[in-house]
């Protein structure tokens, strides 16, 4: 599936994918980026179950966090920002895995 950099939980990197089949399973998209009063975000797979959203300001410090269960094939959230125009992380935990994506909010 996904090799990991850290025991647990693992962190996907892009760089590590060991084949094409690894990125087909999870597709994690967020848009519109930059952005200012809301975030998407979005996937499909067959994984159901606990899906939780942290986004980070640029120092580490959490901002937010939000909690869903998905139980369907496909995941759509949107997020409302309440934040300050800086730079962000969104982390988004699919079991154990952490995708990150950097969010310019505006």
């Amino acid at each position: 599936m996904f090799r990991s950099i850290s025991p647990n939980p693992r962190v996907f990197d892009p760089s590590l994918v060991t084949g094409l089949d690894d990125l087909e399973e999870i597709q994690f998209r967020m848009y519109p980026n930059p952005s200012s009063e809301k975030v998407h975000l979005a996937f499909q797979n067959a994984y159901q179950g606990q899906v939780e959203i942290v986004i980070l300001d640029i120092l580490g410090k959490e901002v937010a966090r939000k909690n869903f269960h998905k139980l369907g094939e496909d995941f759509q959230q949107s997020i409302p920002l309440n934040l300050s125009p800086n730079l962000y992380l969104v982390q988004m935990k699919i079991g154990e895995i952490v995708f990150t994506r950097k969010l310019r909010v505006e």
